[in-house]
Order: C-alpha cells, then structure tokens, then sequence
C-alpha cells in the first residue's frame, strides 16, 4: 500500500484555508486551478492528454475573463491560492 508523504500536509492547507462565503452560500476552495490554456507538447503517462481519445482545444483563456476572476474573488476576499497549471504546457 502506498501512502503519499504530503497527505497531512495537504491536509492541513484545506483545514485551514477554507473560509464562508458571503451569506453563507459555503465554503471557499482553498485552491483554484486555471489551465490558462488548452495546448501541451507534452504526453505524460499520468495526463488525460496522453489519451489518444482526448479533446485537445488549442485556445487560450481571455484577459477578460482572468481580470472578472480576479474581481469577484477580490469581492470574497479569497485569500487562498490560485494555480496556473492544470493539463498544460508547464512553460
């Protein structure tokens, strides 16, 4: 059986960034994931893109759509972390 070493780690971050939103609609997620684009060279063993089946979408996301993010996370003072990676180019 294999334990991965970071669980309590991981662990400890969800515990302590959760936090409720305005009007009690919930928690926040202690990380956002953005895969700020659909396009990887890359075919990892453990990616869903190694896949031959999968649905490469070579777009980027918007500015826009970033900045809106941005806002209405500011309006919840999210506090937590945000990621840019998801099943990307890690460059």
């Amino acid at each position: 059986m294999y334990f991965d070493p970071s669980i309590n780690r991981k662990r400890n971050i969800v515990t302590n960034s959760l936090k409720d939103l305005k009007n009690n609609k919930g928690p926040l997620p202690a990380i956002i994931e953005i895969s700020e684009s659909g396009m990887c060279n890359r075919k990892c063993s453990f990616c869903p893109r190694s896949d031959p089946s999968y649905n490469h979408v070579n777009e980027f996301i918007s500015f826009f759509l970033l900045e809106k993010l941005a806002n209405e996370l500011k309006e919840l003072n999210y506090s937590n972390r945000i990621l840019f990676s998801g099943f990307v180019e890690p460059l």
